[in-house]
């Protein structure tokens, strides 16, 4: 009642800030007064400058060693997911789409979560009988996660909801490919620039990409050489600082405007 009355009136005069389309898009779906202005998220310092070959590799998983995974050579296509292990992340899905592929996989599984819930996971794996082909790592530090994504072929996000996606851009920074559900905010931006993969939250679609993934081994290489390049373009601090700081002026101006009497719509 309290936002029914009072919540949708303020709502009127403010301006939310997205940080995707689709984040726009869900917010305009539940309040279509509000004024919406899309802003990506900043990435840390870390991310756009830190070369990997710098970064902590005391803390990655034994298995992990300095071989480029993407060499025609090694047999395993390595895969990874590396995110807060919940329900809406869509790891079931990616177990059970694991199962039916027929070429030598390896998938890591990177973050925490609840107990009970990465149990329930695990038993879905031994019953698919493919826990053998599944590493869990547990919490990786920031200083190593850059490196980890890097000694990957492919990043994986099935998530069924996901306002931005900052890994998604992490991994990209350190040449790695992603396959993120069309559910993840930054998916629109993966299929313009090419950086990767979009797929439907079904185990169907998941496992057939996978599949086409495998094969297209060009584009990951392109991808691997190129795409660090391309997000430091697209999410330049300057740059986004600068939209930020549009927003608040505008905004500020527009108050001022209305305050004196005289309002002018600001286009959004």
């Amino acid at each position: 009642m309290l936002h029914l009355t009072i919540g949708q009136y303020l709502l009127k005069k403010a301006v939310l800030h997205a940080t995707t389309s689709l984040e726009g898009q869900d917010i305009h779906l539940n309040c279509n007064r509000a004024k919406i202005k899309v802003i990506p998220n900043l990435l840390t310092a870390a991310a756009l400058e830190c070369p990997v070959e710098e970064q902590e590799t005391s803390n990655l998983p034994s298995y992990i060693d300095d071989q480029q995974v993407t060499d025609p050579v090694n047999p395993d296509f390595r895969l990874l997911f590396l995110s807060r292990i919940d329900q809406k992340k869509g790891l079931d899905l990616l177990i059970q789409a694991l199962s039916t592929l027929t070429f030598p996989w390896t998938l890591t599984i990177a973050g925490s979560g609840s107990v009970k819930y990465i149990r329930h996971l695990k038993q879905l794996a031994g019953s698919l009988k493919i826990s053998g082909n599944i590493r869990w790592v547990g919490q990786i530090a920031n200083d190593a996660k850059y490196n980890l994504m890097a000694r990957h072929d492919l990043l994986v996000l099935p998530s069924s909801s996901e306002n931005f996606g900052n890994v998604v851009l992490e991994s990209l920074l350190v040449g790695t490919a992603v396959l993120i559900s069309d559910q993840v905010g930054l998916a629109a931006y993966v299929s313009k620039r090419d950086l990767g993969w979009v797929c439907r939250t079904t185990i169907a679609d998941v496992a057939g990409k996978l599949a086409f993934i495998h094969m297209d081994l060009p584009k990951r290489l392109k991808i691997r050489e190129d795409g660090a390049q391309q997000i430091r373009s697209d999410f330049s601090t300057a740059s986004i600082m600068a939209d930020y700081r549009k927003l608040y002026e505008d905004v500020f101006r527009q108050n001022n405007t209305e305050a004196s009497g005289t309002y002018n719509h600001v286009p959004w």
